[in-house]
């Protein structure tokens, strides 16, 4: 009788033994009990296997669960390549916890399959759970594969589970009816919750009403002297960090950096890195306040979206004997959250400016808030809106006048020159110096020219169109200031290049502007493009009137001209046909362009970009 008590595996001709299978079931998956015949083939099973979790990393693990509607006395698993299941097994095996440990034991070389001992088949179960640890570096898509034995000669060999994704290769079309996440690291995303903010810890976050975050940082003290961290963030396909900085300012200067990071293995960690300023970079740190073992890490995929999450003790004690790279969190400190590419211990430039916390905290501080938003950079903003009034007023309207109003006032003067050209030169040079004013500030604040980051967005075109956009502004009046005179052979040339880098520097700065109101340190709605296009809408139909009226105007003036001339007047010149027209216009385009600017910098000034404010 002690036959049916045993469960064997693998190959069939491998002796079972009421302690399990052999380890020689190792070399080969055919994973079928070496006695009896299995007179339950063609019945469905009772048993099945149910995973915690559809993927997972290098270096975590999932739970397996082994069950039925009936118990069983002996068990065989085993996690096989998704494309080979006669291939070699893959991970290794443990209990999950310690009342089940006596049941369970490992089989083969580094625990690669589990079995059951004799405390299992005499008491018999329906339900076995097992934690599964990945290898150190992925081995792709796996299925695992269980057999069952319920008495001797009835037992269902090999049973699927559904597969499980390593992340990297082509996503199995299968997907499990109870996905979870990765269980080792954990699947942090549903605890880091946004639950007991402000009341049992601290919380720095973009969640909204309804649920979503794009991030989330949590900090409760532990001990005197120590405090849990809990970071979760949405990621791109790129991005392959979530950093949490604490700084003494806002500046990101001297910034202490804990990252969740994963390679291209997925490998989750939680690594620490030191900035001494934004030149400089983050450098790795091999020890420091969270070199504990209490720190997880997890990177998770699921409907297209990827995120990350972490949980990590920090020791402030240990902080405090090195506060040249670390801070004392007994200390009012700022937060920062970035994301970005990342390789081996290696923190790529973030994609985007951080997030940073409105006001600094100390984090040992019992009375926990809840903060929401991003602290605004003023000098930023008054780039923004020097910018604006510069190029949306100043040089559009300056452009404007020399363009279709020459013709207009001719017989009046302003400062001793023509209307048109005396505010068309206060115009342009107040755009001018507006304009180099503004490229002051903005270098000022990054310390230095703010060079492109090679990520091919709006943060990299927006300081070089801003660049031409300096140089121009600065070229158009130097070369006016040599244009020869209205008789002169080479005045077209003049005409011409005058006309020429004025346009494109006007377009150049439109555009600019348009690009600096995406970047998150602009702080605003993403509303303000569509006034800006208003703008721009506005700004073309208004020539576009101007121009088709200037041309059929052209042969009646051209006739009064000729009158003029041939009646032998001098002095005055004749009146302007269409001349109440193109002042109505002017004064319409005024009224609507100050408007413009008016609302462009108020938003720019008040306005909160779409992420702020914590409504959760």
């Amino acid at each position: 009788m002690l036959q049916i008590l045993l469960l064997a595996c693998l190959l069939a001709g491998v002796h079972a033994t009421s302690d399990g299978a052999l380890d020689g079931s190792c070399t080969n998956a055919n994973m079928a009990p070496g006695h009896g015949t299995n007179n339950a083939a063609g019945q469905e099973s009772p048993y099945g296997i149910t995973l915690s979790a559809d993927q997972y990393s290098a270096g975590g693990s999932i739970v397996v669960t082994l069950q039925g509607s009936e118990s069983f006395k002996g068990f065989l698993v085993m996690a096989l390549p998704a494309d080979n299941s006669q291939g070699s097994p893959v991970g290794s095996f443990e209990a999950l916890n310690s009342t089940q440990a006596n049941l369970v034991k490992p089989l083969c070389t580094d625990d690669k399959g589990m079995t059951h001992t004799i405390a299992f088949k005499e008491s018999n179960h329906d339900k076995i759970e097992l934690k599964w640890n990945a290898p150190s570096s992925l081995a792709g898509n796996l299925i695992f594969y269980a057999t069952f034995v319920k008495e001797y000669s009835r037992f269902w060999i090999k049973l699927p589970s559904t597969p499980v994704w390593d992340g990297v290769s082509a996503q199995p079309t299968t997907a499990l009816p109870n996905a979870g996440g990765v269980t080792d690291p954990p699947a942090l995303n549903p605890s880091v919750s946004y639950t007991g903010c402000g009341n049992t810890k601290g919380c720095y976050s973009d969640c909204q009403a309804d649920g979503t975050c794009g991030f989330l940082v949590t900090w409760k003290k532990l001990t005197d002297t120590t405090v849990e961290f809990e970071m979760f963030g949405t990621l791109t396909d790129s991005q392959g960090y979530l950093a949490l900085g604490l700084a003494p300012t806002a500046t990101m200067t001297d910034v202490s950096v804990i990252a969740c990071t994963a390679d291209d293995q997925r490998e989750s960690k939680v690594e620490q890195f030191f900035a001494a300023s934004k030149s400089a970079g983050s450098a790795f740190v091999a020890s420091g306040p969270i070199s504990g073992q209490n720190n997880v890490a997890a990177v998770q995929t699921s409907t297209g979206t990827k995120s990350m999450s972490c949980r990590f003790t920090y020791d402030n004690a240990a902080a405090k004997t090195d506060l040249d790279k670390w801070k004392d969190l007994d200390k009012k400190l700022y937060i920062f959250v970035a994301r970005g590419g990342y390789v081996t211990q290696t923190l790529l430039i973030h994609d985007a400016i951080p997030k940073i916390i409105p006001d600094a905290y100390q984090m040992t501080d019992d009375n926990y808030p809840n903060v929401g938003g991003s602290k605004v950079n003023m000098l930023i903003k008054a780039h923004a809106c020097i910018m604006v009034l510069a190029w949306v007023f100043c040089a559009s309207a300056g452009i404007i006048l020399s363009r279709y109003y020459k013709p207009m006032w001719p017989n009046t003067k302003a400062w001793g020159q023509k209307v048109w050209f005396s505010y068309h030169r206060i115009l342009m040079l107040a755009a001018m110096f507006l304009c180099v004013a503004g490229f002051i500030i903005i270098v000022v604040n990054a310390k230095d020219f703010p060079v492109p980051k090679g990520t091919g967005t709006s943060d990299d075109a927006h300081p070089i169109l801003g660049l031409i956009v300096v140089i121009g502004s600065l070229l158009n009046p130097i070369i006016a200031a040599f244009r020869c005179g209205p008789q002169d052979s080479k005045r077209p040339i003049f005409n011409w290049a005058h006309w020429g880098i004025g346009t494109a520097t006007h377009i150049f700065a439109i555009v600019a502007i348009f690009l600096g109101m995406l970047l998150q340190s602009s702080a605003v709605p993403e509303w303000i493009t569509y006034v800006m296009m208003a703008f721009c809408l506005f700004h073309v139909c208004i020539e576009i009137i101007l121009e088709i009226h200037q041309c059929s105007m052209h042969a009646e003036n051209r006739a009064r001209q000729d009158q003029h001339t041939a009646n032998g007047k001098k002095g005055d010149a004749p009146p302007h046909a269409g001349s109440r027209f193109k002042c109505a216009i002017l004064v319409v385009y005024m009224i609507v362009v100050v408007a413009i600017t008016v609302t462009l910098i108020v938003v720019i000034v008040t306005g909160k970009s779409a992420d702020e404010g914590n409504t959760a």
